[in-house]
């Protein structure tokens, strides 16, 4: 296993994150079958983890950000990306908000639950503040922030990767 493993790593086949994955996989397999008396020992407790590398933040110029705004094609969109750019709010975060959450007098957005399953307060400048005022406007009488033609809009991936292959980004 350990062979196979770190060829696959070396060769540029698999990343360090996939090593590990495969390594968890296999470690997992040989200790259900310890468990169920199928083997006595595992060969997968001598391979190592390997160092995985952070991912790389990327952030958008002035410039692309307009390119990425030109492409959309609906002003919820645009208020949307926007938000994410202003607040830094996760994806999942920012499509399940409900407007008990935000409090714009206060300036700040209140997140019950975190991909760290812990409580936050995302502070909010001038720019947030009048983009959610926007989305106000637009959503109506919805308790989501995010709406689009009076329904909830959960799921940005359709057009949003789109306008950004548009956008040559």
């Amino acid at each position: 296993f350990r062979r196979v493993l770190f060829r696959s790593s070396r060769k540029g086949a698999w990343t360090s994150i996939t090593r590990n994955r495969w390594r968890t996989a296999i470690t997992l397999a040989f200790n259900i079958g310890i468990e169920q008396n199928l083997v006595e020992d595992s060969p997968a407790k001598k391979l190592l983890r390997t160092k995985e590398k952070a991912k790389n933040e990327r952030w958008l110029s002035e410039v692309e950000e307009a390119q990425l705004l030109e492409k959309l094609t609906k002003e919820e969109y645009k208020l949307a990306v926007r938000l994410a750019i202003f607040t830094g709010m996760r994806k999942s975060e920012q499509f399940q908000l409900q407007w008990r959450d935000v409090h714009t007098e206060q300036r700040y957005i209140f997140l019950q639950d975190t991909k760290a399953g812990e409580s936050q307060k995302v502070r909010l400048n001038s720019v947030a503040v009048s983009l959610l005022q926007e989305l106000k406007q637009l959503a109506g009488e919805s308790p989501w922030v995010h709406n689009l033609d009076g329904e909830h809009m959960e799921e940005p991936r359709s057009w949003f990767e789109r306008a950004v292959l548009d956008a040559k980004l």
